[in-house]
């Protein structure tokens, strides 16, 4: 049986429990913790997993009371995150009996669940919310060397990068106090152009200022004759890192600037010994172009078996 040994919901604390796992998700990050806190007043609960007197993993959860706690929300997306050889089926189903036993279905409780897993497992006490589309992702193994990731691109999106390395692009990784309110601007101008959902302009600036404090913030632009034509957005958590963001121009259209771009922070963060990069989320029907630009770099596309309340 799983017990929740809830500590200190700190950035190092974050930092220590994140470290030990193989892989995680930016949803159980400190960065992302304190831009709920900031945003939706949501608190945050940080637990370490314990089967016995083994420790097996952690998870976050956000929660809400009101009324003397008659009403209650909680929510736990894309968790928890566990230790070397801790993901389990046997686990995930103790790890969703111990959440049900701390927050019981009751009258005046919202729950939300969207565990981080694709197995098939029995959620008893866990009803699942058929309307809500099952999240996806694609995940890159930065394991492998730079040739293997090269040579596993579709041969498009290979043949765009070769393009885009002769433009005579060049990269700027520099963040002032100024690089955030500007990247969220050249964001914004973005998508009010092309017209697509997005990230909150408000979470995002929490989350990037927060993620840089810490360090673990890569912010890339492009330049052509240093006048910046894209840029994009990654977070490092543990030994895994998320691709949040990013925004193009015509001039980065026309050179493949997101395709330079995004390959520089391949090499980069495979150079700081982060060995997975979560690409981000995908959805076939609303977001084609984009799907189509993740899957293409040939990596392994996940779904996750959806949410749960």
């Amino acid at each position: 049986m799983i017990k929740f040994e809830f500590i200190d919901p700190t950035a190092q604390n974050y930092h220590l429990l994140l470290k030990r796992c193989p892989k995680s998700t930016l949803l159980q990050s400190y960065p992302y913790a304190y831009a709920i806190r900031q945003t939706q007043k949501l608190q945050t609960r940080l637990a370490i997993l314990k089967k016995g007197q083994q420790e097996i993993g952690f998870f976050n959860i956000h929660e809400a009371k009101t009324l003397f706690g008659l009403l209650h929300v909680i929510t736990i997306d894309r968790g928890p995150c566990w230790f070397e050889s801790q993901d389990t089926k046997e686990n995930m189903q103790d790890f969703a009996a111990a959440l049900h036993q701390y927050a019981p279905k009751r009258f005046g409780r919202m729950r939300r669940f969207m565990p981080e897993t694709t197995l098939s497992i029995n959620l008893a006490n866990w009803k699942y919310r058929s309307k809500v589309p099952h999240y996806k992702t694609i995940w890159l193994d930065l394991t492998q060397t730079i040739t293997a990731l090269r040579n596993q691109l579709n041969r498009k999106w290979r043949n765009h990068l070769n393009q885009a390395e002769k433009k005579n692009l060049t990269v700027d990784d520099t963040i002032t106090e100024e690089t955030i309110p500007w990247f969220l601007q050249g964001y914004l101008k973005d998508r009010m152009e092309k017209h697509y959902a997005g990230a909150g302009l408000r979470f995002s600036a929490h989350l990037f200022t927060k993620a840089h404090e810490q360090g673990d913030l890569v912010l890339l632009k492009a330049l052509q004759k240093n006048k910046p034509i894209a840029a994009i957005a990654l977070i490092k958590h543990g030994q895994c890192a998320t691709y949040q963001i990013g925004w193009t121009t015509t001039a980065g259209r026309a050179t493949n600037a997101h395709h330079f771009l995004l390959w520089q922070a391949i090499q980069r963060l495979k150079n700081q010994g982060i060995c997975y990069l979560d690409l981000g989320g995908i959805n076939p029907e609303t977001a084609i172009g984009v799907t189509q630009f993740k899957r293409n770099m040939g990596a392994d596309e996940t779904t996750l078996i959806g949410q749960f309340g």
